[in-house]
């Protein structure tokens, strides 16, 4: 790596994404003179990104910001076409291109500048501004004209809701044009020093009129990045199997379903549909060499290998088509589920996996105290089927966007009487629009939630009837199938709540494992250390499953999650209880939203669904003191 200059300052890809994008206020620190200012990020220096799915990034994408659009056209009239800006109307690979930082000893990849470009002076608090392009040694080396005393960086800013941004610029007193004036930050005023008259700093938005008042350069709300994660299907003739084989989408769920073997379903990927010769000559010499390796005459082998052949070439896999068929009700959706599917196979089949079994012997040779039969007993009751370690798990993180002053339009106050506005980056190139993404090998933890307890559950609350269940819940393959048709893929947005009304199942499920989720990256990170925001969910609502992993938003990835599944998991799943009972805010917090800052939210980067349909309630259960009405929790006791 070359020498870093004063002027420079290197952060990891992952960072960029979230922290270091175009148009956003960043701290800088000049290591040589220690001092710190902040800038404004102009632009990026980016290069494509290549092999990586494209076409499938840029439609979870599009799907991001239509969903935005819903929740504003519900919100405001003509609200969906007036809450973007600089975002296309669709987002494809015909309109848009993935950039990702150009890493380079010479060039800037980010680059910013001194903003803003007031100063004021330590003593006398009278204003010093610069010009635009001012360079940052000059500003540094300048002093208070009228006293001699160090300049501060004034860190103010404007930012609405509508998108536009702005340094604070000072102006000069209505009478005495030319003389100095003094600032008082806290009370965001301007006094002339000649007449002393004192005069706000406040503004009027330039786009939309709203009255503006000062804020810190750094608050989190001067940029709300959205962003997305995305399991990358490493392997392109997986992908291509989903999108392009006619029947790919319906075999991935016999795979699922048990009906199609691993070992058959790979050879459908290899081969495809259509070329069962393939297949039939590999199962023939596989056959041959069998019966040959048990000491059977060539000649024999060989007729033996063929009759075998014969008797299996009624196609089981049209059987298992068709069974699937049977199984799955909307047949439209078929391919969203299989895309669920394809992605938790790449974490469940992955390079690196530790199950439990292992964890617990890999504990005992640490030497780290593990009462078996206790963590199992808690495992289950805390209902879950199965856990385990995965490393390598191949991730791409995109940015597409940012919101300023809220996160989106259903979290701004009732006075907020337009959309917030969804904005775009700049365009790097004239043909298309982009999005900055990056791509991630990662570690977590992957855990199946009991199919069973949920149903067992939901019944005990009366939020299914009887007959609305599976009729033999024992059955492995109809409760799957169950929860397939039952919970709708399309009804869980990422700017929207859900409707209890609209599916009352989907409701109340991915409220409950997602709120599990939070619970889980709570307290993974008071058990590891890290911060919990370097944690994200990634949430399998039909399965149902949740994979906690690292972010890497901090550019490394240190094995923690490994560390606490094998040696901390029962402090793990304590702590993941201890969050869901405890608030700072109760019991004002468990009466109302069950879900807060105090307790179970996260920073929006780490939540896929931004701290929506969270509840605390449903794990712990609740008895409502107007109505009686009994709550019973998944975990409650």
């Amino acid at each position: 790596m070359a020498n870093k200059k004063e002027n420079q300052m290197f952060r990891s890809t992952s960072q960029a994404l979230y922290k270091y994008v175009p148009l956003r206020w960043i701290d800088f620190y000049f290591s040589q003179s220690r001092r710190g200012i902040t800038a404004f990020v102009e632009r990026w220096s980016s290069i494509p990104l290549e092999d990586i799915n494209k076409k499938r990034l840029l439609r979870r994408v599009n799907e991001a910001v239509e969903s935005y659009r819903l929740q504003n056209a519900l919100l405001f009239s003509g609200g969906e076409n007036s809450c973007t800006k600089n975002i296309g109307s669709v987002i494809n690979e015909e309109t848009y291109t993935v950039l990702t930082p150009r890493v380079s000893e010479f060039d800037r990849t980010i680059a910013a500048s001194v903003s803003p470009k007031v100063f004021f002076c330590e003593k006398c608090h009278t204003v010093q501004r610069f010009k635009r392009d001012t360079h940052y040694s000059y500003i540094f080396n300048q002093k208070c004209k009228q006293c001699g005393g160090n300049l501060i960086q004034l860190r103010d800013i404007y930012y609405c809701s509508c998108g536009w941004a702005s340094d604070v610029l000072i102006g000069n007193c209505d009478i005495h044009k030319d003389v100095p004036v003094r600032i008082d930050v806290r009370k965001h005023t301007i006094e002339c020093s000649v007449c002393h008259r004192a005069k706000a700093i406040f503004r009027a938005c330039p786009e939309c009129g709203k009255k503006l008042v000062p804020n810190n350069v750094l608050d989190s709300a001067q940029s709300f990045v959205k962003s997305l994660s995305v399991i990358d299907l490493l392997d392109p003739k997986m992908d291509d199997f989903l999108t392009e084989e006619e029947e790919g989408a319906i075999i991935i769920l016999a795979n699922y379903f048990g009906l199609i073997s691993k070992s058959d379903f790979m050879k459908l990927v290899k081969y495809g549909r259509e070329n069962q010769k393939e297949m039939k000559s590999e199962s023939f010499d596989l056959l041959l060499a069998k019966y040959l390796q048990k000491g059977m005459p060539e000649e024999y082998a060989m007729i033996a290998a063929k009759a075998t052949c014969e008797v299996n070439d009624e196609d089981p896999v049209s059987q298992a088509i068709q069974k699937t068929n049977t199984l799955v009700i909307d047949s439209l959706k078929i391919c969203s589920y299989a895309e669920v599917l394809l992605e938790y196979n790449t974490v469940k089949y992955g390079v690196e996996v530790l199950d439990l079994d292992m964890a617990i012997i890999r504990s005992k040779e640490l030497n780290s105290y593990v009462d078996e039969d206790s963590l199992r007993n808690k495992i289950k009751k805390r209902g879950f089927v199965s856990m385990q370690a995965c490393d390598r798990i191949p991730f791409l993180q995109c940015s597409y966007g940012f919101t300023r002053e809220y996160v989106d339009s259903g979290s701004a106050p009732s006075t907020n009487l337009q959309p917030v506005v969804l904005q775009g980056f700049p365009d790097e190139s004239q043909d298309k629009k982009n999005v900055y993404a990056t791509k991630l090998k990662t570690e977590g933890v992957l855990f199946e939630i009991d199919r069973v307890k949920i149903l067992e559950w939901l019944l005990k609350n009366n939020f299914v009837k009887e007959d609305d269940l599976p009729t033999n819940i024992n059955d492995e393959m109809e409760v799957k199938a169950w929860f397939i048709n039952n919970i709708d893929l399309s009804q869980i947005q990422p700017f929207s709540l859900l409707n209890e009304e609209e599916n009352t199942i989907t409701y109340y499920v991915y409220r409950l494992i997602h709120t599990i989720s939070h619970t889980l990256i709570k307290s993974a990170a008071e058990v590891c250390g890290l911060d919990k925001n370097s944690l994200s969910e990634y949430i399998f609502p039909n399965v149902p499953a949740i994979f906690i992993y690292c972010q890497n938003s901090q550019g490394f990835n240190m094995g923690a999650l490994f560390s606490i599944f094998e040696m901390y998991l029962e402090k793990w799943l304590d702590g993941a209880f201890l969050a869901a009972k405890e608030c700072v805010f109760d019991p004002l917090c468990h009466e109302k939203e069950a879900a807060c800052t105090g307790c179970i939210y996260t920073n929006e980067i780490s939540c896929q669904h931004f701290n929506h349909d969270l509840d605390r309630n449903l794990l712990i259960g609740r008895v409502d003191k107007q109505t009686g009405k009994r709550l019973y929790g998944f975990w409650e006791d």
